[in-house]
């Protein structure tokens, strides 16, 4: 799901990169709503999405610093992050769409699901979705926010560590 907070975070371990994932020592509190879910682990993940729903043409993105959340609940592609990465977001009723800004090149592609918006991926999804369920959820509950600050030194971290290894 796209979201306003400013990470990017996953559910499932299976979904990292290999060698691209530093497990956290100690679980970083991450407020989430209204609830704390402990990050695990960050790391690099790796997607292929439908430039257009429906499509066969496919579009590989890669996210970065990606937090580790089983708890979390869904997995949460942060808007302020693409924007960050110059993709341009635009949603509205019929779905959502993901522009190269400099060249207008349409990326990927998505639904709306309730007050969310699904990237449309493509192939079968590593884990069992509960789509019904998030149609009841307000867009503030995969809304994942931390400090800068942390999330910088974390994803130093986790960089530090695998150059080392």
């Amino acid at each position: 799901m796209l979201h306003d907070g400013n990470v990017h975070y996953a559910r499932n371990g299976s979904a990292f990169r290999s060698g691209g994932y530093t497990k956290l020592d100690l679980p970083t509190t991450t407020r989430l709503d209204i609830e704390d879910f402990g990050a695990i682990g960050i790391g690099t993940v790796d997607l292929m999405a439908q430039r257009a729903v429906g499509a066969p043409d496919i579009c590989a993105i890669t996210l970065h610093d990606v937090l580790h959340i089983p708890a979390a609940p869904c997995n949460g592609i942060s808007i302020e992050k693409l924007e960050a990465a110059d993709v341009h977001v635009a949603t509205g009723e019929g779905g959502c769409v993901m522009t190269q800004k400099q060249t207008t090149e349409q990326l990927f592609a998505g639904t709306r699901v309730g007050w969310l918006f699904r990237v449309a991926l493509y192939g079968e999804p590593a884990e069992d979705s509960s789509l019904h369920e998030m149609e009841l959820v307000r867009p503030s509950a995969a809304s994942l926010l931390a400090r800068e600050e942390k999330l910088v030194r974390l994803g130093d971290a986790a960089r530090l560590f695998q150059d080392i290894e």
